[in-house]
């Protein structure tokens, strides 16, 4: 049975931030020496710590211990760089903070999610991405301050409202007949003047895909679950290794649009 509980601090490298937390932002917070596994739950938007359910987590060290997030560890440390306070795109509610500059901010981030009523904060992709680069290009850090709204604020019935878009696995095709199991970010739109479906995406980095991916706009078909195989193609590769996909005609997976169109016309 776990413990809900607002914010868990893994060490205590920052003992101004835990004041902070619980003066400033009256937040129920849990000190603990180390946190050696965590695993962040989708469904209720909270970190797995043991026998505590956390809202947010924060390590006070660089390199704590396994953090499973919504992406694979290893991919985004590959090629992502965290982000200004140490946040990064597919870790959700984590942040990891080593002075007091991170501290205060961290505490604002914090306060603007309480707020807003919301159960998440998490960098945006696109915003994770530029920095990303910009760290790579100049090799030093970034200290510009960030706004608010680099960030996503969502609860989980936010989520079941966004986009008619897909993330999950999905069986990917090549010319030769090859089939990989990847993870993908898809987003299909009816063209309604077209009268068709056009639908592009991102699949997630494997070792699987980059024997498959071989060259720029490489035809293949791609599957989701139990529904057809749809032609695509993978246009090419990004930087941490993931490889942009597109299609047109059929959506790869269930469009909630044209099942409402097919009943009126029905």
């Amino acid at each position: 049975m776990t413990r809900a509980v607002d914010v868990v601090v893994s060490g205590s490298a920052a003992p101004g931030l835990v004041a902070q937390l619980r003066d400033d932002l009256t937040l129920g917070v849990v000190v603990l020496d180390a946190v050696e596994t965590a695993v962040f739950d989708g469904a209720t938007d909270r970190w797995v710590v043991g026998e505590l359910a956390a809202r947010v987590l924060i390590d006070t060290a660089v390199e704590p211990g396994t953090r499973t997030g919504l992406l694979a560890d290893d991919d985004v440390r590959a090629g992502m760089r965290p982000y200004l306070a140490g946040a990064r795109h597919g870790f959700p509610n984590h942040f990891t903070v080593t002075d007091d500059d991170a501290a205060r901010y961290v505490t604002q981030c914090l306060g603007a999610l309480w707020r807003r009523g919301c159960t998440r904060i998490e960098v945006k992709p696109h915003v994770q991405a530029q920095y990303s680069r910009g760290v790579d290009r100049i090799r030093r850090k970034d200290r510009r301050t960030a706004k608010l709204a680099d960030f996503e604020f969502t609860t989980s019935h936010d989520r079941e409202e966004d986009d008619e878009d897909y993330r999950g696995p999905t069986v990917l095709i090549g010319a030769d007949g090859t089939e990989i199991d990847v993870d993908v970010h898809l987003l299909a739109l009816y063209q309604p003047v077209d009268n068709a479906v056009r639908w592009s995406g991102r699949i997630q980095p494997s070792a699987a895909l980059a024997d498959l991916h071989r060259g720029l706009n490489q035809p293949v078909h791609i599957r989701v679950g139990g529904r057809p195989a749809v032609p695509a193609v993978l246009v090419d590769n990004d930087p941490w290794g993931g490889s942009h996909i597109t299609g047109a005609g059929q959506s790869p997976y269930p469009l909630p649009l044209l099942a409402e169109l097919a009943r009126l016309d029905g």
